[in-house]
């Protein structure tokens, strides 16, 4: 069957209840119009509605959580055992003005066990490098532990290194004391950082690398160093 605005529009309670239907574009439609036309009584099933079905149907439950703007109630998702429930809510806190949302509500969630909720709270922290101590605090640890790759390491490290922070930590993991893994790391996030100012210890680790490295630490570091060369340059001119 079909379903238009103009059916319902008028009427939040049968959005609410179309959020329910099996139907994936059913409730990507009601929750659209929720976005629109709903209230605080429209956060719990929007919140509550399924959204695995589809990357479209999830934005749209998501993105009517913005629309109506109530962090308030938005919040009150973070304490659901429900964990789809928890990300949609830390997806739309992020995205609402004035939601207020702090770094202590996304490191419990850097090492979660579910996967799509790990990566949502890893993807809001790389937005936010005023949250650069607490983000880079939990990685230091996360690292130590082994309880996140080097490639997400690197990924959210990278997305904070304009911070103070994260080039310390760069610098410390750059450090010839530290194992080949955590050096060569450091070593491509200083060859594709995008600093106003490039540490004076950042030139002391890559000219240690490049005088006492294994051949693959010493090839990185003259790569880091020529591209930082390179955006030097390229500011100047």
């Amino acid at each position: 069957y079909e379903i238009t605005y103009g059916d319902w529009s008028s009427d939040v309670c049968s959005s609410d209840l179309l959020l329910d239907s099996k139907s994936p574009a059913v409730r990507r439609v009601a929750a659209e119009a929720l976005g629109r036309i709903g209230g605080e009584k429209s956060i719990e099933p929007l919140l509550r509605a399924s959204g695995e079905e589809s990357r479209a149907l999830e934005h749209s439950l998501t993105y009517a959580l913005i629309e109506l703007s109530l962090p308030g109630a938005t919040r009150v998702a973070l304490t659901s055992p429900d964990l789809s429930s928890r990300r949609r809510a830390l997806i739309a806190l992020d995205q609402i003005p004035g939601a207020q949302l702090k770094a202590a509500d996304i490191v419990p969630y850097l090492s979660s066990e579910n996967q799509p909720l790990r990566e949502a709270a890893r993807w809001i922290a790389s937005r936010h490098p005023e949250w650069s101590d607490e983000i880079v605090a939990w990685l230091r640890e996360a690292q130590a532990k082994k309880s996140i790759s080097l490639a997400d390491t690197e990924t959210l490290l990278l997305a904070l290194v304009s911070s103070s922070a994260a080039q310390d930590l760069t610098a410390a993991w750059a450090d010839a004391k530290q194992s080949a893994e955590l050096r060569l790391l450091a070593l491509r996030i200083m060859a594709h950082a995008v600093v106003a100012k490039t540490p004076q210890v950042w030139f002391e680790k890559l000219a240690t690398a490049i005088d006492g490295g294994t051949p693959e630490i010493r090839a990185t570091a003259i790569d880091a160093a020529r591209s930082m060369r390179d955006r030097k340059s390229t500011r100047l001119n």
